[in-house]
């Protein structure tokens, strides 16, 4: 239990350093100052999907998956309707790339795998943090996005607490063994 603390005050000191990140940004650049910021977390997040999803893979599938994202992420912020062709453009170019790059090399159980570890890289390093990105500029759009955080945030702790503290029936332990349905409850 005493270790469970230790990673909780990390977390918790994790995200005051991020909130202190977004405040001094927020002050030197103000609104701007945020975008930069959801623009740095897309760069390092597809950098760690790299690693996470596709760690396997070959140079030419990382770089294929990070310009890829990039592009939505980008066409998405400067027009929702050209994001939306170019995220389905993104699925296609990806899945026959990687067919002509592996066709020889990867079995099919492979291929779909690989498919649909991009397709959900796409959209969560690609289409959701443009979305962030573009709230900004909507009325209110400063205020909507504090809250937005300050509900991931608060579901986070809640679950993680909430699990330390009485979760016993893990949820999906093949693939993440210390979530429970205790902890999603909280």
């Amino acid at each position: 239990m005493k270790k469970n603390w230790r990673t909780f005050l990390i977390r918790a000191a994790s995200a005051l350093v991020a909130v202190a990140l977004l405040v001094t940004l927020f002050v030197l650049f103000q609104e701007q100052g945020i975008k930069y910021a959801i623009i740095g977390v897309v760069l390092i997040g597809i950098f760690e999907l790299n690693k996470l999803l596709l760690k396997e893979e070959s140079l030419f599938i990382k770089a294929l998956f990070s310009i890829l994202a990039l592009l939505v992420f980008i066409s998405t912020i400067s027009s929702l309707s050209v994001g939306s062709v170019t995220i389905a453009l993104a699925f296609v170019i990806f899945c026959v790339m990687s067919f002509i790059h592996l066709h020889k090399t990867a079995d099919i159980t492979h291929i779909s795998l690989l498919h649909a570890k991009a397709s959900l890289g796409l959209i969560y390093m690609g289409l959701l943090p443009a979305f962030c990105y573009r709230i900004i500029d909507q009325a209110y759009g400063l205020e909507w996005f504090v809250f937005m955080l300050a509900t991931v945030f608060a579901g986070d702790t809640f679950a993680y607490i909430f699990g330390m503290l009485f979760g016993r029936h893990k949820m999906m332990p093949r693939i993440s063994p210390k979530k429970t349905w205790q902890g999603s409850i909280g």
